[in-house]
This record gives C-alpha cells, sequence and structure tokens, in this order.
C-alpha cells in the first residue's frame, strides 16, 4: 500500500488515501478550479474556487473531506 501524497496535481483525489488532509499551497495558477467534497458526486462540494489569476492560493484540505478536485492549478505541495 503506497502512504498518501503530499504533492500533486490535477485530478480527483481521496483524502487520507490518495493525499494527506493538511494546508497546501499551488502557485503561478492560470485559469485553475479546485473544490473541497463531501462525496464524489457532482452536488457534494463544500467549497470551491475559479481562479483566474493567483501568483499563490492557499486552501486546507481537512481529514473529513472526501475529496478533492483540482483542475490547472499546477502542483499543490503540503505547507503543514
Amino acid at each position: 500500500m503506497t502512504a498518501p501524497r503530499t504533492e500533486f496535481g490535477d485530478g480527483v483525489w481521496e483524502v487520507g488515501v490518495d493525499i494527506e488532509p493538511g494546508i497546501y499551497v499551488a502557485t503561478d495558477i492560470e485559469d485553475g478550479y479546485w473544490a473541497r467534497m463531501s462525496g464524489f458526486d457532482g452536488d457534494s462540494i463544500i467549497t470551491n474556487d475559479a481562479i483566474g489569476t493567483a501568483e499563490q492560493i492557499m486552501v486546507e484540505i481537512l481529514p473529513s473531506d472526501a475529496a478533492f478536485k483540482t483542475t490547472d492549478c499546477g502542483t499543490w505541495r503540503k505547507r503543514r
């Protein structure tokens, strides 16, 4: 079994299985999107954001989140 990642890119990631919960940062975003999710269907968004352009964004992924979805935000890296 592989340990959950602390760096990841585009995809839908299962919290606690694919990725660790924690505070993550992505840099140099252009036309990106992210969502914290309580499940894996389209109605399960806890919070989200569409980013036009940003030097840096920070998101806290909680242990209670089921999944985290991201597109075009580059690489997310765990801060803590």
